[in-house]
């Protein structure tokens, strides 16, 4: 994308702001990449060294500017008045910004297709249908209803409860005596999911973070997981606190517990 917005400022702004451009998009690819390296070693025995190398990627935009400044001031086409900066034209500002958040599009375009495809697949066929069967009142049947309502929400098992009554050996012995009924949820780990972890983080999308920060369950961890074809049902093991943010805000899901 870096590659295809400098192309189209080089047609349509000129030659120099194509290259303005193009040094935001490099700026972007290398925070992208120094964050790579923070995340890469999370949990590793060089995370100190890796958060530390990591933080580089804040100075890029920086860098980005100086380079454009320096650019201005060797080829004549600026004077410094107060400081290097001030020989970056609003123009030139604008393009490096540009091209330094063309790595956050892609980010950006998922979040709005998984938007309509969570509105596609929860909202509008099967809770219309069921409201349908409902609000016809006459010879409803029950049991066409409930099969509805379990081909549009997923079962989920929700174990919740303080700490001390025994709720993971429950959970534990259930799945050990379900024959693959029974299934954990698959969680995201920083580690193998790198960037995508941490974007994930910040947007808030996950219910819970483990306390050592490597490992996240979101929306698509306890809905995913389980194969209904096969009859498998989620098993969520929750504190109190965990349990109510998850039914407050889980959607698709038909919640057990």
């Amino acid at each position: 994308l870096g590659a295809v917005g400098t192309l189209v400022t080089l047609l349509s702004k000129g030659v120099d702001d194509g290259l303005v451009y193009a040094t935001g998009a490099l700026a972007g690819v290398g925070y992208v990449y120094f964050l790579s390296v923070k995340t890469d070693t999370v949990g590793s025995l060089g995370a100190k060294l890796g958060n530390s190398i990591s933080n580089v990627r804040f100075a890029l935009p920086i860098f980005a500017l100086l380079s454009v400044s320096i650019k201005n001031i060797i080829s004549g086409d600026a004077n410094i008045e107060s400081s290097l900066f001030s020989t970056v034209s609003a123009e030139q500002f604008g393009c490096i910004i540009l091209g330094f958040l063309t790595y956050r599009v892609p980010l950006f375009l998922r979040r709005i297709q998984e938007g309509f495809s969570d509105v596609g697949a929860t909202n509008l066929p099967g809770s219309a249908g069921v409201a349908a069967s409902l609000l016809s009142g006459a010879d409803a049947d029950l049991s066409a209803t409930n099969i509805l309502i379990d081909e549009v929400l997923k079962p989920v098992l929700l174990v919740s409860g303080p700490p001390g009554t025994d709720k993971t050996a429950l959970i534990n012995k259930l799945i050990e005596d379900s024959d693959g009924k029974f299934v954990r949820p698959i969680l995201n780990d920083r580690l193998l999911e790198g960037a995508k972890f941490e974007f994930m983080e910040g947007r808030g999308e996950f219910f819970e973070v483990t306390k050592l920060g490597r490992f996240g369950l979101s929306k698509d961890n306890i809905l995913n997981s389980a194969d209904p074809e096969k009859g498998e049902v989620v098993v969520i093991d929750a504190d109190t606190k965990l349990a109510k943010k998850i039914s407050s805000n889980l959607s698709g899901a038909r919640i057990i517990g």
